[in-house]
């Protein structure tokens, strides 16, 4: 299912991950999307799986193939907002592995794949979550998309062999994607520009916006709880925010040319891991 014809250069590997997904759940994205302003660019930037214990060894041993090893690394709590959406404790650790400079993947543990794997009678490590972050992200020209790394392009295909959403098996479970829509303005992010890029969100009931004091972003979601409710069919929150601005403050070596604002759906399929 092709959403959108603007996904540069990643078109290809971004349709086969959606064909992937359940026709009722294709169907709840495609409502929503269609909802906001036709973008620039757009394209999956982040996915989240659970995966049991012999697929995490299996993805290990295929990640060293690629001359890549996963490292304990401390969670970042006010980054790994998304936590929130499993689990009422954000892990304290993860196995980390950096792709490329923006690519990253994440293994970890949470309260509710720990319940899991103890009710199925399994290691405590049986299930855990499994997330690739930075798919559709800029350099500092800011002309268009990155086009995946060849790295990054084989563990797609290897994880898409293994996806058993519409399976009776669980090795590999897709529960969450981030849906970019990229606009090139440089306006100021508020309210007023949210209502303008998703006029619909206004009539959603219990949507609400909020802008966090310490971030230039704002945050539509039926509240700041954690586990709540998803605002619209399996949308779970939008944030918008300017690249440009979250680039320039990360510390890079060159600032971003051009204003970037990216309006990110975050869309779950099943709240139970």
């Amino acid at each position: 299912m092709e959403l959108y014809q603007n996904m540069a250069h990643n078109a290809s590997i971004f349709n086969k991950i959606l064909d992937k997904i359940s026709e009722a759940d294709l169907f709840s994205i495609s409502q929503n999307l269609s909802q906001f302003a036709s973008p620039n660019f757009s394209g999956i930037d982040s996915l989240r799986f659970t995966a049991t214990d012999k697929f995490i060894s299996k993805f290990t041993n295929f990640l060293q193939t690629q001359g890549l090893t996963l490292n304990e690394t401390a969670f970042k709590t006010n980054h790994f907002r998304l936590c929130d959406l499993y689990g009422y404790k954000t892990p304290k650790t993860a196995l980390f592995c950096k792709v490329s400079q923006k690519v990253s993947i994440y293994i970890y543990s949470t309260s509710e794949t720990l319940d899991k794997a103890r009710k199925a009678h399994r290691d405590l490590k049986g299930f855990r979550f499994l997330e690739i972050h930075g798919l559709s992200q800029y350099d500092s020209q800011a002309k268009e998309p990155l086009k995946l790394d060849r790295k990054t392009e084989r563990i797609l295909k290897f994880l898409l062999e293994f996806i058993d959403n519409r399976k009776n098996r669980q090795n590999l479970i897709l529960k969450s994607l981030d849906y970019s829509l990229d606009y090139f303005i440089k306006k100021e992010v508020n309210a007023v520009l949210a209502q303008s890029i998703a006029p619909y969100l206004t009539n959603l009931d219990n949507c609400k916006l909020y802008k966090p004091k310490a971030l230039n972003t704002i945050y539509a979601q039926t509240s700041t709880r954690k586990r709540a409710k998803p605002i619209n069919g399996i949308l779970q929150k939008v944030r918008f925010y300017d690249k440009k601005i979250k680039h320039d403050s990360s510390r890079a070596r060159e600032t971003m040319q051009r204003h970037i604002i990216r309006a990110e759906l975050v869309f779950v399929f099943d709240k139970t891991p």
